[in-house]
């Protein structure tokens, strides 16, 4: 972060600086008091289930300076703020505002620094993690950890910016409109992305019309001198071009866009390799990623670099040794006897169902193929249809064994059933306990197994035992 002093942060958020000196400066910024670090300035904030408040002095016994609150304290060094945002409730409290305000000065006093910011129904937590592998072909970079993509992991990411980062990497994520532009507002991108525009959280936004006007927010806040950068073969994001100010960047396979995937095939782990051409020139990329869609995900993190003049070559090279850093994302692990376990359980929609699906497929190939799949979560009406659909997904793909956990994702089964050339097998779990049991009988031998399903299933523990009783290779 670069140095501030204590009384120019209370300038900042417009809060009152109590029992300190002035002229103090921090060195970070914490919200977790056991990540304190010593000169830090933590901040309290009213979660759900813990109040920041209660921790303050366990911050200072970690080394806070001082504390960021919204209700008076006794004897610790703290900035008292009580202005509010416009951001939805759970985010709108005084020390989250607060946040955002010293985030927007931090990115504002640092000229250098180009920023990508990343949203998307499905692909941007990948794509940022290529951006940020790419990073050092434009300098010293910073970028989201995980998943920390809204009102208090963003700016939190801004600041750990100084005089020395060159690039900052932001996931965009959102839960309601307006969001993302809340986001845009801390800091305005020079590249924005526009991953693919699904049907995630169909249930909270309530149309699809929604979800493509939230999306959209990320290119809204661009000047003529940036960069809107677009999945030209998909049709939602294509409806968001008229949104923006900023210069035009489209992406797609096989079709006519600035960046072009050709000649795509896959290898017998999943990984795909293609031609990536851009303004003429081509080169091969070979991903260690699982699945034909990060071929996408890869032309989007590649973008902002050619657009800032690295060349096609460097670009594909770095994308030739970059790997997957999030966890149950398409995660791959060779076990005993040649099992191929995908471990995609972080989350799902349509879109992402159905990409990993056709993953399973391609890897699958002369392979016994099986799909663990649970609930899509906040679907809302559709639902039935589009658990349904990757039902008749999975039966055209060809998959031979259909493990189900949920009442909610029955309609995965119902929909395989109803293709009556379909061989397969499938049965429906109560819990994840059970599903695992099958499982762990069932897996044999050059067996392929996708495990997919929304967060809140927990799959991933299903894959984690799998693991452990079968063993790596």
């Amino acid at each position: 972060m670069i140095k501030l002093s204590l009384e120019k942060i209370a300038e900042i958020v417009n809060g009152k600086l109590v029992n300190s000196s002035a002229s103090k400066t921090i060195a970070a910024v914490a919200i977790d008091s056991n990540k304190v670090t010593p000169g830090a300035l933590f901040v309290a904030i009213e979660g759900a289930r813990q109040d920041g408040h209660t921790f303050i002095e366990e911050a200072f016994a970690n080394g806070a300076i001082v504390a960021l609150v919204s209700k008076p304290i006794a004897d610790f060094p703290h900035i008292l703020v009580t202005e509010k945002s416009q951001a939805p409730e759970d985010f709108s409290q005084p020390t989250i505002w607060a946040l955002a305000k010293l985030a927007k000065y931090v990115h504002q006093n640092l000229p250098q620094l180009i920023t990508v910011a990343i949203t998307g129904s499905s692909g941007k937590t990948t794509t940022k993690d290529l951006v940020l592998q790419l990073g050092d072909l434009l300098g010293s970079t910073i970028a989201t950890k995980g998943s920390a993509n809204n009102e208090i992991g963003m700016p939190l990411t801004v600041l750990e910016c100084n005089d020395d980062t060159r690039l900052l990497v932001l996931e965009m994520g959102a839960r309601h409109s307006g969001n993302i532009a809340y986001l845009t507002n801390i800091a305005k991108p020079n590249f924005s992305i526009i991953t693919h525009i699904g049907t995630a959280h169909l249930e909270i936004f309530g149309s699809q019309e929604n979800i493509i006007n939230t999306k959209a927010e990320i290119i809204e806040n661009l000047s003529a001198s940036d960069w809107a950068i677009i999945n030209l073969d998909d049709n939602n994001s294509k409806k968001v071009i008229n949104k923006t100010l900023a210069s035009l960047a489209t992406f797609a396979v096989d079709n006519d866009a600035d960046l072009i995937a050709k000649s795509i095939s896959t290898n017998d782990q999943g990984n795909p390799k293609f031609e990536l051409e851009f303004k003429g020139q081509s080169f091969e990329v070979k991903l260690n990623l699982v699945g034909n869609h990060n071929v996408y995900n890869a032309m989007a993190a590649a973008l902002p670099f050619l657009l800032s003049g690295v060349s096609l070559e460097k670009v594909a090279a770095r994308l030739n040794s970059s790997k997957a850093l999030s966890k149950w994302r398409m995660e791959s692990t060779q076990l005993k006897n040649n099992i191929l376990l995908i471990n995609d359980a972080y989350n799902a929609n349509l879109e992402s169902m159905s990409a990993a699906l056709q993953a399973l497929a391609q890897i699958g190939n002369q392979r016994r193929k099986i799909a663990i799949l649970g609930e899509m979560k906040e679907l809302g009406e559709k639902s039935q249809s589009f658990h349904f659909a990757i039902g008749e997904l999975t039966a055209k793909m060809k998959i031979d064994h259909l493990l189900v956990v949920g009442g909610g994702a029955q309609q995965i089964i119902e929909g395989a059933r109803a293709d009556e050339s379909w061989s397969g097998e499938a049965t429906l779990h109560e819990n994840n306990q059970t599903l695992f049991n099958h499982a762990k009988e069932l897996l044999s031998e050059n067996d392929v197994v996708l495990i997919k399903a929304s967060r809140s299933v927990g799959l991933e523990v299903v894959a984690k035992e799998l693991i452990e009783i079968k063993g790596e290779a």
